[in-house]
């Protein structure tokens, strides 16, 4: 697994849910960001958490946390990626993701 991150992370704000939806929240993102016709950028990003969460204030945010997790990543032209990481927690079945 030579595409995860290295850096260790010592603290990280929760994603809408909290704790105990926290991998549901995160495969929701990645959908939406694998599912969005052209290639989103932050202010999309921004927007669609607001609709979807409320959370249009801590929006970058979340979106700072997910980019931390390495399961999305910035293009060169700045819109947001799905990284091979993310890919296997979509490809993931939802049992073995719980354990």
């Amino acid at each position: 697994m030579a595409d995860l991150p290295t850096k260790l992370v010592a603290s990280l704000w929760s994603l809408p849910g909290g704790n105990g939806r926290y991998l549901d929240t995160l495969d929701k993102i990645l959908r939406w960001t694998v599912s969005h016709a052209a290639r989103p950028h932050r202010d999309d990003f921004r927007s669609w958490m607001a609709i979807q969460y409320n959370a249009g204030k801590s929006a970058i945010s979340y979106l700072h946390v997910v980019l931390r997790l390495g399961a999305i990543e910035r293009s060169a032209n700045g819109s947001l990626v799905v990284t091979p990481m993310g890919e296997r927690i979509l490809s993931a079945d939802k049992p073995v993701r719980r354990t």
